[in-house]
Formats: structure tokens, sequence, C-alpha cells
């Protein structure tokens, strides 16, 4: 009976080894990704405000480029903002089943409390003191992810090629950046607004955490 729980316990620790380490190496998989991602839009967006220099002088042009090249980084900066919004989720589920896992390790010896802290200790690593805050506080750190960096960004290019549409089409250069500012801050609340619903809807049980 001994050597079968031997067997069992050890077979446990070798898979809890193997599981960590793969969802280790899943955060690392997905934060490659969202780096990537915002990459490549930021490069975009550079691209085209590179080009929009060149053709500024061209008034006919120029109101072509802004109406044919602006959505299409919108349209590429709303698919980065889920995305990032997807792996923020996915990482957090990857970090409360590593807690999980931990927490078996805290029960291994006497002294292994003090190798594998509690996430709900003061003395936590910040990685988890972070994903306590996220968890429970959404508010406050919804701003400070790098989906909210891309939404605010995207949401200044939405409101910038309206306002020079609006401006193209002779209106006063008043109408054309209080229009801006207004799409600026209801793109804003909307891109806030679905994170907050996102951290709130499914969100992970206390006995996860």
């Amino acid at each position: 009976m001994t050597e079968d729980t031997n067997a069992n316990d050890s077979a446990l620790m070798s898979a809890l080894t193997t599981e960590h380490f793969v969802l280790q190496s899943a955060r690392g998989a997905i934060t490659g990704e969202a780096t990537s991602r915002v990459s490549i839009y930021l490069a975009t967006l550079s691209s085209a405000l590179i080009a929009l220099g060149f053709v500024s002088s061209r008034p006919d042009e120029f109101a072509v480029f802004v109406a044919s090249v602006f959505p299409v980084i919108v349209v590429l900066g709303e698919f980065t903002f889920l995305r990032l919004v997807q792996i923020a989720r996915e990482d957090i589920a990857h970090l409360e089943a590593i807690e999980l896992i931990r927490r078996h390790y805290r029960t291994l010896t006497p002294s292994a409390a003090q190798y594998f802290p509690d996430l709900r200790e003061r003395d936590a690593p910040t990685e988890f003191q972070t994903f306590m805050q996220i968890t429970s506080r959404p508010g406050r750190q919804v701003w400070l992810t790098a989906a909210s960096m891309i939404g605010v960004v995207n949401s200044l290019v939405a409101a910038t090629g309206i306002g020079l549409l609006i401006r193209k089409a002779n209106a006063p250069l008043g109408v054309a950046f209080a229009a801006g500012v207004v799409v600026a801050l209801v793109l804003f609340w909307l891109h806030a607004h679905y994170q907050l619903v996102r951290w709130t809807v499914d969100e992970p049980s206390p006995e996860a955490v």
C-alpha cells in the first residue's frame, strides 16, 4: 500500500511539474504574441503617418488617403485590442492554474511555505499581487493593460481621421476639432467599458484565488 502511495505521489509530482512548465511556457508564448501584435499595429500606424506627410500638400490626394487608409488602421487596431483583451484573460487563467499547483508545493514540507508564498499575502511576488488587483478591482487596473494602450491610440487615430475629413468638407476648424474630441472620448469609454465587462463576466471564483 505504501509503495503504491509513493508511486502515486511521485507520478502526481511529475505531472504537476510538467503542467507548471507547460503553463509558464504558454504564458511566454501569448506574451510574445501580444508584443508582436502591438508592434505590427504601431509599425503600420507609423508608416501611414509618414505617408500622410508626403500627401499633405496635395488636398485631393490627402482626402482620398485619409478616407482609405485610416479605416484600415482603425480596423487593425480594433482586432489588436480585442485579441489583447483575450490574451490578458488567458494569462490570468494560466496564473490561476499555476497558483493551484503552487498550493500543493506548499504542503510538501513544513518549510515549503517560505518558498511558495500564498498570492493573497502581502509579500507575494509582484506578478501575483497584480493578479489579485486585476481580479478583485478591475476598474483600477483597466487602464494599465496593453489593450488599453492600443485602445487609446486607436481612438485618437479614428478621431483624427474623422476630424480631418470634416475639415476637408469645409467645416470650421472648431467644429472639426470638437467632433474629433467627442469621437475620441466616446471611443475611450467604449474600450474601457468593454474591458471592464470582460473582466467582470466569468470572473474567477473566490476558490480559484
